[in-house]
């Protein structure tokens, strides 16, 4: 079954997820952090990134 057929969903936005490892320098071990793909174009789409200051990419 589709997401988008399911009773009471309003909207679907399709990403790109992937975990990846992290060298921070204060840590001994690596951490795990997510990637999470965006539009090329902004627009108002779910948890979409909020930017303080600057522009999109």
């Amino acid at each position: 079954m589709e997401i988008e057929a399911i009773p009471g969903v309003a909207q679907v936005q399709r990403r790109v997820v992937a975990d990846v490892s992290l060298d921070i320098p204060v840590r001994e071990e690596p951490a795990i952090g997510p990637l999470v793909s965006i539009p090329l174009q902004q627009m108002p789409i779910l948890n979409d990134i909020y930017l303080r200051r600057g522009r999109y990419i």
